[in-house]
């Protein structure tokens, strides 16, 4: 982790450019939604009385929350895709990543119950901080995604294509240019061969 801050700030200067997020960021902004999933499950446990927690035991069941979660996020290398070519693959390695922390956390706790008799990490925190949290990281995706689109869309500038051809061939041509997400072309015509 310690390499992973280093590279990262030695690369700081090349943030000027904004033309990738590194991974040290999106790793950090995965660690705060993390840290924020956490707060927001436990406040739901109390109904957000902030008075009727007890403040020790919520901190330590955050901090193993939270420990197991950046464990498992450089385990799964959850930080290391390109953050605005996010598709279903990304998706699918943070709900793998997630759901194998969350199982893990339900093992520990109840393994701890067993042995203590004591529950030390409500149920209902960890189902509700892992929802929250899968939600939170794949649409924080969708959205630097969408930023990024915007950004470089906006620098771009379409070029002029002609379609030769105005049969159905040239019309599943346009169809399949059309549906481009980041399209850099603009169909001025159909060119008919006869």
């Amino acid at each position: 982790m310690v390499a992973l801050i280093t590279n990262g700030l030695n690369r700081m200067r090349t943030l000027r450019s904004f033309s990738y997020t590194p991974r040290w960021i999106v790793f950090l902004i995965d660690v705060a939604l993390a840290i924020m999933a956490v707060s927001v499950a436990y406040l739901i446990w109390v109904n957000f009385q902030i008075d009727r927690m007890r403040l020790d035991f919520v901190l330590t069941g955050a901090l193993v929350i939270v420990g197991i979660r950046v464990i498992s996020f450089l385990l799964g290398h959850t930080y290391s895709g390109i953050v605005r070519f996010t598709g279903t693959e990304d998706a699918l390695r943070i709900y793998y990543v997630l759901t194998a922390g969350e199982i893990a956390l339900l093992l520990g706790s109840g393994v701890f119950f067993l042995l203590y008799d004591y529950l030390f990490i409500p149920v209902s925190v960890l189902l509700t901080e892992y929802v929250l949290l899968t939600s939170l990281m794949v649409m924080s995706r969708v959205i630097v995604k969408k930023v990024f689109a915007q950004y470089i869309g906006a620098e771009r500038t379409k070029k002029n294509v002609i379609i030769c051809g105005s049969d159905e061939y040239g019309i599943m041509a346009k169809h399949a240019m059309d549906n481009v997400e980041d399209a850099t072309y603009n169909i001025l015509a159909f060119v008919d061969v006869n």
